[in-house]
């Protein structure tokens, strides 16, 4: 073997290795990376009564029923986000007080209908099951009027007077 030969390529190659760009590979001590974020802004519930139940008199001995759809059934006003779903829940009394006498008048027979669906619907006075809706589409709020009805049950040899009470009516978005 030519001792010669074979230094002058090893001679090239250490040359060649020499030549070639210096290169290393770096550990990257940092990152980043850009986190897109949006937000709706929605319109707030409001709830208002806009009507009380009003069974005006009522005979001793006789119940007195006002329907959803009558002009003194109770109205509450639901507006909120168009096109969003809500829950209602009504808790009603089961008697109208006299005063602070400890008399009542029982109420029974709760019923109610919206401004989307006319038809009555019957729930427990004392506290419904949430009742699911969905406020219409519109152009600036989505709303929903609440007409509720019940029969004032006067006993034979109820005290005669002024009874008073009131309702809870509670509405919460479900999608939002």
């Amino acid at each position: 073997m030519n001792f010669r030969a074979c230094i002058i390529p090893s001679v090239a190659l250490f040359a060649t290795l020499v030549s070639l760009p210096q290169s290393r590979a770096r550990a990257q001590s940092s990152g980043s990376a850009t986190v897109a974020m949006t937000a709706q802004v929605v319109q707030p519930l409001t709830v208002s009564a806009s009507r009380p139940l009003d069974f005006g008199s009522v005979f001793v001995g006789n119940n007195k029923t006002i329907a959803p759809s009558a002009a003194t059934a109770g109205q509450v006003d639901i507006k909120g986000q168009s096109n969003a779903n809500i829950s209602v829940t009504l808790t009603m009394p089961t008697m109208l007080m006299l005063g602070n006498t400890g008399t009542g008048l029982t109420l029974n027979n709760w019923n109610y209908s919206t401004s989307l669906a006319p038809t009555p619907v019957s729930f427990p006075g004392q506290s419904s099951t949430p009742i699911a809706m969905t406020l219409p589409t519109s152009a600036s709020y989505g709303r929903i009027t609440l007409n509720i009805g019940a029969t004032a049950s006067a006993a034979a040899g109820q005290t005669p007077g002024d009874y008073t009470g009131s309702g809870q009516i509670t509405v919460t978005y479900t999608d939002l």
